[in-house]
């Protein structure tokens, strides 16, 4: 008896942006990710992975007004590489370890350098059979596209208290170190199925584009269109910020 092997499909976009002048974005996306020095890509990244392989895709964005943005979110990527390099078992305990190692990584990295402040989101998607893991630290979205409707499915780790800055402070991101708390990321396991589609992004492009748009966009027949028309929408309504996205297609 055949059985069918699911697989997925993937694009990863990231720019600049219309108003930045360096890329505090970074990703990770099968086994590639940038330096810390960059300006984005100039072509999607774009192929497809067997769920066989335990694909996983992450997106990470150094938090901007803080020193060292860029550094932070390429700790957190080439970490989360080297990490994925090992044997586990346990998904969702290998996910919470590795948001250790890479806190640890960027952490040691400020103290190293005598820096007072730098950090980095992290948005994390693992496939694992028929299984979806996911895993944020921060605000970077991650949403699931089933049957038309786009439901978030990551946390945003802001303070809620803060209603009068221009926007909420996070609780928890990549850089925290220990003496002041712990990490404690967010993760979750979710069934997922031929035709489910996830988006994982900065707030470069959640910032810019509205939810019904997003969601309209998502829906699109192909996710490269959809990816490219996403990231345009991100530029044209502004794009005072870097954007980094990445659409995932079970099939």
């Amino acid at each position: 008896m055949l059985t069918m092997t699911k697989s997925i499909r993937y694009i990863c976009c990231c720019n600049t942006g219309r108003v930045r002048k360096i890329n505090q974005d970074n990703f990770w996306v099968n086994r590639q990710y940038m330096y810390s020095v960059n300006y984005g890509l100039e072509t999607p990244l774009k192929g497809t992975q067997l769920i066989s392989e335990r694909p996983a895709y992450g997106v990470f964005d150094g938090m901007g007004g803080e020193k060292c943005g860029e550094v932070a979110s390429f700790i957190s990527a080439h970490t989360f590489s080297k990490c994925m390099k090992k044997v586990f078992s346990d998904p969702v305990m290998f996910l919470n370890d590795t948001c250790y190692k890479m806190n640890d990584a960027v952490c040691d990295f400020m103290m190293k350098y005598s820096i007072k402040s730098m950090g980095s989101t992290a948005a994390i998607v693992m496939f694992d059979g028929d299984n979806a893991i996911i895993c944020n630290l921060g605000d970077s979205g991650i949403f699931l596209q089933r049957g038309g409707n786009l439901t978030k499915v990551s946390t945003d780790h802001v303070d809620s208290g803060s209603a009068f800055s221009s926007k909420p402070m996070l609780t928890q991101f990549v850089g925290i170190p220990k003496e002041e708390y712990l990490i404690e990321p967010s993760i979750t396991t979710l069934p997922c199925v031929a035709g489910d589609r996830f988006l994982l992004c900065s707030d470069g492009v959640t910032d810019m584009v509205g939810l019904n748009e997003i969601c309209a966009v998502m829906s699109m027949p192909d996710i490269d269109t959809a990816a490219t028309c996403l990231l345009e929408k991100a530029l044209a309504n502004g794009g005072v910020d870097n954007t980094t996205l990445i659409i995932c297609e079970v099939q």
